[in-house]
């Protein structure tokens, strides 16, 4: 005998407790057979071959929503007759009776809404937070250091070999207080900023010293060799921090030309005037 499948909806849209209101209604009516694979099958561990009548399911119901809101909600009566399901022994079985299904849902969308640093507000449709990754700053504040991550970028024409007389002086100056250098033997400048640096930071109070700090060379630029500082500052308050690097930077920044090097930088207006004269 053949099989009888229809289905059908209606859509509307009106006003509705203040709001605008979409309500579908449908239907369906199904008459079929049975799958196959229910009705025979052999395997090494099962064999059947039954002979299960059409199912029948008759199914009604409404949904309404607002979408001002975000609120859905949807309502469904199926009837169900020889309903097939599988028993605890693995094998299907008809129901002769009928089975009544009664369906009932509830969807509220959320938005979530975000205070940027400006007091500006922004709103964050909530899938964005599963679907997209995004920054947790509590691990970070919890931790008790909030990470610098930055180089400063050494004119490699200033990269050489320190003197005799340079290195003296810089020891009587005390800039290599602390540093294990033989001043017997050729060094570099670089070097000689490196190792000053690195025990710049492990002795700074801003810094903790309990997390990874390390100052290294980066593959070398057109913009010149970038010198990288990585230390943790020990607070991690944003005001704080900010002010803790600067610092930090101010005293880099000053200290290169000690050690006979300068930052690269891309010539300005004032420097090409310099050159015309």
């Amino acid at each position: 005998a053949a099989e009888v499948k229809v289905d059908g909806s209606a859509t509307t849209r009106f006003k509705l407790l203040g709001d605008s209101a979409d309500i579908k209604v449908f239907g369906s009516f199904h008459n079929e057979q049975a799958p196959f694979l229910t009705k025979k099958y052999l395997s090494n561990h099962f064999i059947w071959d039954n002979d299960f009548g059409k199912q029948r399911t008759v199914s009604f119901g409404g949904e309404v929503g607002w979408e001002k809101t975000g609120t859905h909600f949807r309502a469904s009566l199926s009837n169900l007759q020889n309903h097939i399901y599988f028993a605890a022994d693995g094998l299907p079985q008809q129901h002769g009776g009928s089975v009544q299904i009664l369906s009932l849902s509830l969807k509220q969308n959320f938005r979530f809404r975000a205070l940027n640093w400006d007091n500006t507000v922004t709103t964050v449709p909530p899938y964005s937070l599963v679907s997209e990754s995004f920054k947790n700053y509590e691990p970070m504040r919890t931790s008790g250091g909030r990470r610098v991550d930055r180089a400063i970028y050494i004119d490699a024409n200033t990269v050489r070999f320190c003197t005799a007389d340079e290195l003296a002086s810089l020891e009587a100056e005390g800039w290599l207080e602390g540093l294990d250098i033989d001043t017997a033997s050729r060094v570099v400048n670089l070097r000689l900023l490196r190792n000053y640096l690195e025990h710049y930071l492990a002795t700074n109070e801003l810094v903790n010293p309990d997390l990874l700090h390390m100052v290294r060379q980066l593959d070398p630029t057109p913009s010149g060799l970038p010198l990288q500082l990585y230390f943790f500052t020990r607070s991690t308050v944003w005001q704080e921090y900010e002010n803790a690097q600067s610092d930090i930077f101010d005293h880099v920044y000053a200290v290169i030309s000690r050690f006979g090097l300068r930052i690269f930088q891309t010539p300005a207006g004032a420097d090409l005037s310099q050159l015309h004269r």
